[in-house]
């Protein structure tokens, strides 16, 4: 079985912790026919998020812990050589240098800088509604 491979913006891994790690993303992380990828980049960025105060009272020792234990478990890592200028935020290029180095089938955002590209290379960008209802149907 060929997995597909698969980035996550970091919006879902905030509202996963928020959630207490139950939601709908929750779910496709645990399904085996996807390959979930990071970098460095991405981890860094999580970090900065969690340091902002409106997010703390969320963010207790315990739930931290778990969260990236978690996290390093669903996440293969990989290391981004590709040098990519396209997202009108260039914040968000990092993502699609991901996207190609991982050979990603996806990634999945809410962040309208990327989903107008709708697709980079081979990756598909879209909602997390949206891979539910396309993509996992099929």
């Amino acid at each position: 079985m060929v997995k597909k491979i698969i980035i996550a913006d970091i919006n879902w891994w905030i509202s996963l912790v928020i959630s207490r790690f139950e939601n709908k993303f929750a779910i496709i992380l645990e399904m085996e026919i996807l390959e979930f990828v990071s970098c460095k980049q991405l981890e860094t960025e999580i970090q900065d998020s969690f340091k902002k105060q409106r997010l703390q009272k969320f963010l207790s020792k315990d739930v931290m812990d778990t969260f990236w234990i978690s996290f390093r478990q669903w996440n293969k890592n990989v290391d981004i050589v590709s040098n990519i200028s396209i997202c009108r935020d260039p914040k968000d290029d990092y993502l699609l240098a991901l996207a190609k180095d991982a050979r990603a089938d996806f990634l999945i955002t809410g962040d309208k800088d990327l989903l107008i590209l709708e697709k980079f290379e081979t990756t598909i960008i879209c909602t997390l509604t949206d891979f539910i209802n396309k993509y996992l149907k099929q």
